[in-house]
């Protein structure tokens, strides 16, 4: 009797002078890992180190000893340390999450199974709920690209800035051809998606306060988004 091959996630964590929140981080993959033998997955879990200068990697290879890490020379972006994972990634299924602790692990495991239940290509972590750890002005600027993406884009109420997203191996190697760097490789991944007729969906997901201090400006990522849209809007 031939013995099939057991699946696997990868999950791919841009990470940049996040030495605070990697022990929490740890943890919840840990027992994630746990989770997904529920559905009979096995886990692979890919660090890129983009350029950090605190101790972020002396306490990776402490608490998640069994994590492969990749480590850019200096500061390449969001978008960029996302495809550097990408493109080693050797999971069936690609997730994509913020190791800050705004997301909790456990939950991509309602993402991998809505995808799998579902015949899904992408999957979103819906963040945009009552209760979530947002600021005022970041709820303001979330909201704002929910509704020129609905209205000039997408047609529906996606979370077009989650950071958590669990993909088809395919479509994460695709998307390492994408040009966009920053912050703004998020929308950029759903634009592929449904230029390619992937079929998108969404689950409801927490979201906390972060675990030390934030990399985003956000009046600037918030222009950069605004005119991505409007530029794929043109595009169409």
């Amino acid at each position: 009797m031939v013995k099939m091959k057991q699946k696997q996630l990868t999950v791919v964590l841009p990470c940049f002078n996040e030495e605070s929140a990697i022990f929490t981080c740890a943890t919840r993959l840990t027992a994630l890992e746990e989770q997904l033998s529920d559905l009979h997955l096995n886990l692979e879990v890919i660090i890129v180190d983009d350029g950090s200068v605190d101790q972020s990697v002396q306490m990776i290879k402490k608490h998640l000893p069994s994590a492969k890490i990749i480590e850019h020379g200096k500061n390449l972006g969001y978008g960029q340390a996302l495809k550097s994972g990408f493109q080693q990634a050797q999971g069936d299924f690609v997730a994509m999450m913020d190791i800050d602790s705004t997301y909790d692990a456990l939950e991509i495991f309602k993402l991998v199974n809505a995808l799998q239940l579902q015949s899904l290509d992408l999957v979103i972590g819906q963040r945009l709920q009552d209760d979530i750890g947002f600021n005022s002005w970041r709820r303001f600027g979330n909201k704002l690209m929910q509704f020129f993406s609905r209205h000039l884009l997408y047609k529906t109420n996606l979370d077009v800035c989650s950071g958590m997203r669990v993909m088809r191996q395919n479509f994460a190697k695709q998307l390492c051809q994408v040009p966009q760097n920053g912050f703004s490789f998020a929308i950029s991944i759903l634009e592929h998606a449904h230029l390619n007729n992937l079929v998108i969906d969404q689950v409801p997901i927490s979201y906390s306060k972060r675990m030390g201090s934030s990399k985003l400006n956000s009046f600037y990522e918030g222009c950069s988004h605004l005119t991505l849209i409007f530029k794929f809007w043109l595009m169409r």
